[in-house]
């Protein structure tokens, strides 16, 4: 009886080949058919956190909800953040990063920055023109904007004249005159600002903070402007930084000082009569100073001088003291405080200094003679 089905199921030709019968074929396509079939979760994570990203992240708090998987990756923030950090090329072991969306969370950076790439990739060359209020001259020495609030800021740090608007389309334009209202000083060597504030360092050495919020057009401006105590000392402002709570000021004769927003010193630091010229900080640890000789590199909790690195070079060495000039001569700063290196462009040099674990090496570009930053 067995020998029957089996010629039943298949037969074989004058060569010998095995010919199955079509009823065979149809069960072994049935076994096919009935494997278990695939679903969006057995994709790896960081493919489904590629998917995610395409939605808003208001939605994320709901996806959440869909399955324990989901809501596991959506939590990942060390997922999320390797994701980042790939897609944007930054390196791995660095905790910090360039930001467009002016804020230190990661994720609301990711977020914006794919958001700006959709607008360049369907945006036109030149989308609106508006001319913004601000002085007779049609100038500024700073442009600010925030894409996520649709605002637009300008200033001019001769007139000390602010302009505030729409990104979008000029509209809605607030005006903030400068001047010397209330001993509001026109001499400004530096300044700083953010959407709350303008903190300004003068020839004199005064250091004055006008709160955006609470200037207007009118002439009386006595509760928008605060002038800082800095009798003691009268020298010029050289450079200033300040972030939501914390101002930090360098002058002509070394002096860097912390101030709070009343204008009350709560550090001070002394650097031996060497000119500063730059100053930054992450005002969590570190206070980077480049004056004319040296970097510092200063403990922000202790005030400890942790390092000081010789430039190689000596910045202005042959310039008269015309603070104007000096400021306008000085060389650029910028600090990766991730990676933990300095940046110091001046006339036909970049230099970079690593200030990790005590290791002060340097690398060097020196540009043609007739090229300089």
């Amino acid at each position: 009886m067995t020998s029957i089905e089996e010629e039943e199921d298949h037969t074989q030709d004058s060569l010998g080949n095995t010919i199955i019968n079509p009823s065979q074929k149809i069960e072994s396509t049935n076994q096919i058919i009935n494997h278990p079939k695939l679903s969006i979760n057995d994709l790896p994570s960081e493919l489904l956190i590629q998917i995610f990203t395409h939605l808003d992240p208001i939605y994320l708090n709901s996806l959440r909800l869909v399955c324990k998987h989901w809501n596991y990756i959506i939590n990942d923030k060390e997922l999320w953040m390797k994701s980042f950090q790939l897609r944007f090329n930054i390196p791995i072991t660095s905790s910090s990063f360039p930001s467009l969306s002016q804020s230190s969370n990661w994720m609301n950076e990711y977020f914006m920055r794919l958001q700006v790439n959709k607008n360049w990739k369907r945006g036109i060359s030149i989308h609106k023109t508006y001319q913004i209020i601000n002085n007779e001259h049609r100038f500024n020495d700073l442009t600010m904007v925030d894409f996520g609030m649709n605002k637009i800021l300008t200033y001019d740090k001769r007139y000390n004249n602010i302009s505030i608007g729409k990104l979008s389309d000029g509209k809605n334009q607030g005006f903030i005159p400068g001047g010397n209202i209330n001993g509001f000083s026109t001499d400004v060597l530096c300044f700083d600002i953010n959407w709350n504030y303008l903190v300004i360092g003068t020839k004199n050495g005064e250091i004055i903070l006008k709160n955006l919020y609470t200037s207007t057009s009118s002439v009386s401006q006595r509760s928008s402007v605060t002038k800082f105590d800095t009798i003691d000392e009268e020298s010029p402002i050289m450079d200033i930084i300040m972030n939501k709570d914390v101002i930090i000021s360098g002058s002509f004769e070394g002096i860097i000082k912390c101030w709070d927003l009343q204008g009350k010193i709560v550090k001070k630091i002394n650097l031996e009569e060497e000119v500063i010229y730059n100053i930054s900080s992450d005002f969590k640890k570190h206070i980077i100073v480049n004056t004319d000789r040296h970097i510092f590199v200063i403990d922000y909790q202790t005030e400890e001088i942790i390092s000081k690195i010789d430039l190689g070079f000596i910045i202005n060495e042959n310039e008269s003291i015309e603070y104007d000039l000096l400021i306008r001569s000085k060389n650029k700063l910028d600090v990766d405080y991730g990676t933990q290196k300095i940046i110091i462009c001046y006339k036909s040099f970049i230099r970079v200094f690593y200030f990790d674990n005590h290791n002060y090496s340097h690398r060097e570009l020196k540009l043609e003679k007739d090229i300089e930053l």
